[in-house]
Order: C-alpha cells, then structure tokens, then sequence
C-alpha cells in the first residue's frame, strides 16, 4: 500500500481507509464521529369535528336538501358524510359532501318518523382514517294549505257524547250531553246549535235515564215533537221517548210534561256492571221511517259471552223497530211494533234484530243514500262497516273476529268484513277508540264524497273515498288521506248536518266547544 504523508493529515486509497473518520484534521487530536440524524415523527390524526347544527326546522313537503352536514379536520384530510344505520335513517339520502334530503316529500299529517314530526338520524364524518358521529333532528312544520278552515260556533259548560242532525233545521245539530248540571229534573242535556242562522239552546234535556248514550228526534218533529233518547242504567239499556217544546230548539225544557213524557219504548238486560262506558249505543231513523238501535254487547275487555252470535240475544246487535205502534201492549217493556222485512219475524231469532255480530258499535246518521255506515272499537282494531239499504241478516264477525284479526276459531264463511280498520296502538295512522262519521257532501272539495272520520282526542281526520268502500273488502289504514284540524288541539266528537255541514267539537274547561268546517273565502 502506497500512503502519501501530508504532515499529520493523510490520505488514503484503501476501502479500509475511506472508513476511517474524513473530518477536518484537529491539528493532533482525534476526529469526533458526526452524531446519527433523529427521523422526524408525523402528526397524530385528529378526527373531523362537527360544525352544523343539532336541530332543524323545514317545511312539510320539502324536496331537495334539508340539511347540511359539515365538519372540519385539523389535518386538512377530505371530509366525506354517511348516515349511521338506525333511527329515521331509512327515510333520508345523504351526499358524500353532507346533503341531507327525504326520500319522499314529508307529509306534516302523516309523519313517518318514530317520534312523529320529528325525525332523527345520525350524520357521520370520514376522513378515511377516524368518523365522528352527529345526532340530528329534522322537525317538520305544518303548511296551512287546506281549502277550509275551522270556525267557531259556541260553547257550553258541558261535555257531549253525540253529535246529531236536526230534521226541522237543515243547518242545525243537537248536541247530547250525558249529565246535565242544570235544571235538577234534567238527567241528560240536550242543546242545539245552527252556525248559519246562529240559533243556540241553553242546556235542555231528555228526561230518562242518566248517561243517555245517543238521542234521535222524530223525523215528523216538527209535528209529533217527540225526541228518543238510550241510556244504559241499573243494569239495563233503555229507550224512552220525551215530548219537546216547540221551536227553534225543541229540546225538553220540563214545563211540558204529560203522560208521554218520559214513557219507556224498550228495556234490554245487560250483564253487570251496567254503567254508562260499559255498553255502547246509538239509535237513529232510517229512510224507512224505522228506528235502527246499535246496541253494544255488554262486555269491557272483549270476552266472549253466548248472547253475542247468537240472534236471540238483542246484545251486540243493530235492532229495527217501528216506533209508531204496539205489538206487545201486554208488555210494558216492549211497546213497539216489529217491521214486516226483519230476518227474524216468523222465529228463529229475536225479532228486533236486523244485524248481529257486534261488539261496541256507534254510528253518526243514515246517509243521504240511506245506507249506515257505522264503527266498531275491539281490543286491537278499530274498524268501520257498511250496512247497505235492504240487507238484512249481515254478520260482522264479532266475537270471531275482531276486525280482520281472528280470534276464535271457526270458518270465515259467511261473516262480512269492514270497509276498513285500524290498528289499536300509537302510530301515525293508529289511535284509540273511534269515532264514527260520515260521507261528506258539503262544498270543500277535499273532503267530497269522502267518508270523513277519527279517533278519539285526534289531532286530525281522516277520510277515503267512498267509492273504495265496498262490503266484501277492506281497506288498509295506509290509503287514509290526512286533514289537519289545527288551531284545535284534539276532537272529541264529530258530526253532520242534514245540510252536510261538518261539526266538530274540542274541550274546554269543563265543557266542550263547538265548531264547523266551512270553505276559505
């Protein structure tokens, strides 16, 4: 090996040399070794970090985007946005830059969210490396965008079970109150009320039976003056007849009373406790001119009795008498005459009976066409039937069925089903106890020739064409078109006028109070 010395500093062509530390030469002391580079460390990933809302307002039947999601990232990494399974999710779509929409328009009336009108889903950020979550809750707000409004007419410090047209005024209803507080001789209160002539009773009344159920006046009132009313009292149903005064009300007013006055029509057994809430009821003249009782099957919870398919009971029934004679003058329960067409005149069956198979039923009035419709509350469906004009005999299933739920076993041959029902439970198109109502035949086109009803302490009414009801098939509670109501909170009877005029009523105090649906100007 060749060296060339250059002093103390040299230079070596060795590979073994080249190892050797190249630093500047230190004038005799040994080279320091150049220390090893650290590597530098990347920044931890901070996840995204949302900067929109919790809480959105929009309008009903809003398309397009109803919110927006944004988030930030401390690593300025792209953000993108899905929704997290669960919740309302499935009701929304989401774009990757956070757009929030319904898939289909939402409908202020009928809310599909699990918590009505107010939808909530979780948003979530993506960076690709962390997600963070949102909850967001989307609140749907009502559109006034009905062709009718809602006006008040009057109000009395009395609550109402029914509400009934008048056959001397063709805008008026009366107006049944089961307890009257005033005057003492007064056991059920009748008022009356006309929003176009703005004609109102002071609280009068049916004498009878306290908790009268339902109260029909003649067809000929104007002349016989005579009103009935059912009752269900001391373990039986009753109905009575009363004399009224004249007009514009011809309600009675206890000044008027003779030997017909509170005379007894019919008495009906029923199974203890035979309270007022226990037993349904409605009575109401056909186009025939006979008396139609809808008399329910004495029973609360939906136990099954003998009596209920059974033609010789009168329970669970729709009975038809004619008022205007006797056919039983020896029986002082039973002072009317039996209809020629009844199924069950020759035997066989209770003669009263026109319909049977019947658990609670109720109904409004005859409609113009002179058929009934009318409902019947069983333990999970709540359904409306057609009783068409000159049919006797029909068998609406109970105790069966309920609706269209089986409960018993058995054949459904021969059994008619409702025109439609709903479920017993608190969804958006489910509720409680329903209330009977009618086709409409005013002038507000969205409700025309439309079978209008709710339930009870509804926030709204529903309606179906009439043309879709057709006995022998049912339809489903998803075809219901929605009609708001507001300002009422809640109905809590609902009727007609001859007129087709459409009642309602809502509680106030300790009372109810009355309204009327009528066309925007």
């Amino acid at each position: 090996m060749r060296v060339y010395g250059f002093g103390r500093c040299f230079l070596a062509t060795s590979a073994a040399l080249v190892a050797l530390s190249l630093g500047a030469c230190d004038g005799g002391s040994d080279p320091s070794p150049t220390p090893t580079p650290t590597p530098t460390q990347p920044a931890a990933n901070a996840a995204p970090v949302f900067t929109s809302a919790t809480t959105v307002n929009v309008a009903e039947n809003s398309t397009g985007t109803v919110y927006t999601a944004t988030a930030t990232d401390a690593n300025t990494d792209p953000v993108t946005y899905s929704l997290v399974p669960g919740g309302d999710s499935a009701l929304f779509a989401i774009t990757a830059a956070g757009a929030v929409s319904f898939v289909t328009p939402p409908d202020f009336e009928t809310p599909r969210g699990n918590s009505g009108n107010a939808y909530k889903i979780a948003v979530q950020a993506s960076d690709g490396k962390t997600t963070t979550q949102l909850g967001v809750t989307i609140n749907v707000t009502n559109v006034d965008d009905s062709d009718y409004s809602i006006a008040f007419v009057n109000d009395w410090s009395a609550p109402f079970a029914q509400i009934a047209p008048s056959p001397v005024s063709a805008n008026g209803v009366y107006l049944l109150s089961p307890t009257a507080p005033s005057p003492s001789d007064i056991e059920s209160g009748v008022l009356f009320g006309d929003y176009v002539t703005r004609t109102f009773s002071q609280l009068n009344g049916v004498h009878g039976p306290n908790g009268a159920l339902s109260v029909a006046a003649s067809p000929n009132l104007a002349t016989d003056r005579l009103m009935y009313a059912l009752a269900v009292s001391n373990g039986e149903l009753r109905l009575v007849k009363n004399i009224t005064d004249g007009p514009p009300c011809y309600c009675y007013r206890g000044s008027n009373g003779g030997p017909d006055w509170d005379q007894v029509i019919m008495r009906i057994p029923v199974p203890a406790p035979a309270v007022a809430g226990n037993v349904t009821g409605w009575i109401g003249f056909g186009p025939d001119g006979y008396l139609y009782i809808a008399v329910g099957d004495g029973t609360v919870s939906g136990e099954t009795t003998d009596s209920q398919g059974s033609p010789g009971s009168r329970l669970g029934k729709i009975l038809r008498i004619d008022v205007s004679r006797d056919d039983f003058p020896a029986d002082p329960d039973r002072n009317y005459g039996i209809p020629a067409g009844n199924p069950y005149v020759a035997g066989g069956g209770a003669p009263e009976v026109w319909a049977l198979g019947l658990h609670r039923p109720s109904a409004v009035r005859f409609e113009t066409t002179g058929e009934l419709f009318f409902t019947d509350s069983g333990p999970s469906r709540e359904e409306v039937n057609l009783l068409p004009v000159n049919m006797p005999n029909l068998n609406y299933g109970w105790p069966r069925f309920d609706g269209t739920v089986q409960r018993l076993a058995g054949s459904s041959a021969g059994l008619t089903p409702p025109v439609t029902e709903f479920a017993r439970d608190s969804g958006p198109i489910q509720g409680s106890a329903i209330l009977a109502g009618g086709v409409y035949t005013g002038p507000i086109a969205s409700l025309a020739n439309r079978y209008v009803f709710t339930n009870v302490g509804g926030e709204r009414l529903w309606s179906v064409p009439r043309s879709s009801l057709v006995l022998g098939s049912t339809v489903p509670s998803s075809a219901y078109t929605p009609h708001s109501v507001a300002p009422l909170p809640v109905i809590t009877r609902i009727g007609f006028s001859r007129a087709g005029d459409l009642y309602l009523t809502t509680p106030v105090g300790r009372g109810d109070r009355l309204f009327v649906v009528v066309p925007k100007p």
